[in-house]
């Protein structure tokens, strides 16, 4: 027999064959898009966390800071003062307004300026999808203070740290 064409079998199989890759193929992208999404958000949580760091430590370094303590009954508040008693202010604000806009998420205000936390005008079931654990101010001796600021991440479950040490 000399018959040409595809059997409804054979056109059925490469069909199967064919959707199975192609679902295949889609947990595959999915799981990639996904662990690159992770990358970004913990690259911009890490640049956030340098840039505070390097912002503060200019400071601590250029002003000769010489004290650290909490602002006036705010716990998420801290003074930085240098040896001519001028004030820089370190303060966790929550949708503050900006130029006379409210906006979402939760910032570090230093000195007047506000930067975000990534991901903090993102809420999910938890709460905000990122946001400050651990705010804590330790004095040793009246000469070294240590300065911890945690943040968490809720799709990383990832924590931040920024460590700050004045002496």
């Amino acid at each position: 027999m000399n018959k040409k064409g595809f059997a409804v079998v054979e056109v059925v199989i490469a069909f199967s064959m064919l959707g199975v890759l192609l679902i295949s193929l889609f947990g595959f992208v999915t799981f990639y898009r996904d662990k690159t999404r992770n990358e970004e958000t913990r690259t911009k949580l890490l640049d956030f966390k340098n840039n505070i760091t390097k912002i503060i430590y200019d400071d601590i370094v250029g002003e000769k800071i010489v004290k650290l303590e909490y602002c006036n009954g705010i716990a998420k508040c801290v003074n930085f003062k240098d040896h001519n008693n001028n004030q820089h202010v370190l303060q966790v604000v929550e949708d503050p307004l900006i130029e006379g806009v409210k906006k979402k998420g939760l910032y570090l205000n230093y000195d007047e300026t506000m930067y975000m936390l990534p991901d903090s005008d993102l809420r999910d079931s938890n709460g905000y999808m990122c946001y400050f654990d651990d705010f804590m101010l330790q004095n040793y001796n009246d000469e070294i203070y240590s300065l911890r600021i945690t943040f968490m991440h809720h799709g990383l479950n990832e924590s931040f740290t920024i460590n700050l040490t004045v002496n």
